[in-house]
């Protein structure tokens, strides 16, 4: 995590890597810029990710672009995960169908749909695991080799994830599961409500009034909740926006800002360099790079 002032960036460099975990609760939304792969190999779990809360299916691959904020939110006891992290510029360079890169990075999961692929994934998973651990530099490239190839069959079968936008009554309940307090479930609305319109031209002030709170309150209920302060994940859902556009567009620079969310061009880069750590132009010539 890095600070600056009292803001708190949740963001972390993964790399090319993959484990097997035990989960455990997310205590606050985080972004990574790595494409990810989750399979559960048992039990259950649930992100809040970009617009609603996703179930990730049972012992079906799901892939997704980490860098929108996300926070694995509901786990049943003894789930067993596999996870895959894959560098974007890797993903961007490879042979994957490019109408695939797009809906990825627009911030959709895509999900095995064929049955007949789960014993294999799970075999694919435990021999990349076991070869990503080794000394081998030859077993890294054929897993490179065998991660590009799966990605391309997904590409073939794979359909989005339904996000589902709970009722008010559910958002509640839900929210009185993590904390005791009635207020949490208007904090995962201004969350949900965030994620579906960040790029009209939205203050806090606005998110706040969609529940009826305060904007001292609610940013201060949003904080204590999600560890990351509203306008901030305003900031990072328009700026995951405008890093689709700016790698995979010839936009404009000043039309990208609007096109996120961005009241002009000097806001826009001066968060973009903030949350990714370069300007947009050097962003775009590094990946396209």
């Amino acid at each position: 995590m890095l600070r600056k002032g009292k803001e708190e960036i949740v963001f972390t460099k993964v790399g090319f890597k993959t484990f097997r975990v035990h989960p455990v609760l997310m205590p606050r939304l985080h972004r990574h810029e790595e494409i990810e792969f989750n399979f559960v190999e048992r039990g259950s779990m649930s992100y809040l990710h970009h617009g609603g809360f996703v179930t990730i299916p049972a012992r079906q691959l799901t892939v997704f672009w980490a860098a929108f904020p996300h926070r694995l939110v509901a786990l049943q006891k003894g789930t067993i995960l596999h996870v895959v992290n894959v560098p974007l510029r890797w993903f961007l360079q490879s042979t994957v169908p490019d109408n695939f890169k797009q809906i990825i990075m627009r911030g959709d999961m895509l999900v095995e749909t064929n049955p007949d692929q789960t014993e294999l994934d799970l075999g694919l998973l435990n021999r990349w695991h076991a070869d990503l651990q080794s000394d081998s530099s030859e077993r890294r490239s054929i897993v490179e080799l065998e991660i590009e190839v799966r990605l391309r069959r997904l590409a073939l079968t794979g359909k989005p994830v339904v996000a589902t936008r709970m009722s008010k009554a559910r958002v509640v309940k839900f929210g009185r599961a993590l904390a005791d307090s009635s207020h949490v479930g208007k904090a995962v609305e201004m969350a949900l409500f965030t994620a579906e319109n960040y790029t009209r031209p939205l203050r806090a002030k606005d998110i706040a009034g969609v529940v009826h709170l305060h904007p001292n309150y609610a940013t201060s209920l949003f904080r204590g909740m999600f560890g990351m302060r509203l306008r901030d994940y305003l900031t990072r859902q328009r700026v995951a926006h405008a890093q689709r556009l700016v790698m995979t567009t010839d936009m404009k620079f000043l039309d990208i800002a609007l096109a996120s969310g961005f009241g002009s061009a000097s806001r826009f880069y001066a968060a973009f360099r903030r949350v990714c750590g370069q300007t947009p132009r050097h962003y775009r010539a590094t990946y396209r790079r």
